[in-house]
C-alpha cells in the first residue's frame, strides 16, 4: 500500500500580531514551519481521489451520502453529496480534497454539489450506473461489477 504525502503549512502567525511577546512570535513561527504529512497515519480514515479509486477497484464499495435535501433549481437538481469507500470488513475510508488542510489546519471533506457532479464523479471511477439519495440523512451503496472492474483496468 503506498502513503500519500503531502506538504503543508499551518497560517496561524496572523492570530499573534502586534499584541504578541516574543516568545508567542517563537511559537507562532515554529507552527509556520512546512512539514511533511503522511495522511495514512495521521488521517487514517480519509483518502484523495487517487486512493478512493484504488480501493473501489480492489472491491470496496462507494457510499453516497446525502448530507441536505436536494431541490431543484432550472434543469438542475443541487444538495450536497459526500462519499465513502467501505470494505466488506466495515473499514470506512472518506473522501477528502487533494488539499488536504483549510486554514485552521483541517481536512477538508470532498462535497459533491449536484446530481451531475455525482453522477460524473461515479461514472469516473467506473460505474455505468447511478442511485443518487436526494432526502438528508439519506444514502445509496454502489459496487463496481465484474464487468465494470475490467472496463476499468482496460
Amino acid at each position: 500500500m503506498s502513503h500519500q504525502k503531502f506538504i503543508l503549512c499551518a497560517n496561524t502567525i496572523s492570530s499573534y500580531a502586534w499584541t504578541s511577546t516574543p516568545e508567542a512570535w517563537s511559537f507562532a513561527l515554529l507552527e509556520n514551519v512546512i512539514r511533511v504529512m503522511d495522511l495514512e497515519k495521521e488521517a487514517p480514515n480519509v483518502v484523495t481521489e487517487p486512493r478512493f479509486r484504488d480501493l473501489v477497484a480492489s472491491g470496496y464499495r462507494v457510499e453516497v451520502v446525502c448530507k441536505e435535501d436536494a431541490f431543484k433549481k432550472g434543469p438542475n437538481w443541487h444538495g450536497v453529496w459526500i462519499m465513502r469507500a467501505v470494505s466488506d470488513d466495515g473499514i470506512e475510508k472518506l473522501l477528502v480534497t487533494a488539499r488536504t488542510r483549510t486554514s485552521r489546519n483541517d481536512i477538508k471533506i470532498r462535497e459533491i454539489k449536484t446530481v451531475t457532479g455525482v453522477i460524473s464523479f461515479l461514472q469516473g471511477i467506473g460505474f455505468s450506473h447511478a442511485d443518487v439519495p436526494l432526502e438528508e440523512g439519506k444514502r445509496t451503496v454502489h459496487k463496481l461489477s465484474s464487468e465494470e472492474m475490467a472496463a476499468s483496468r482496460a
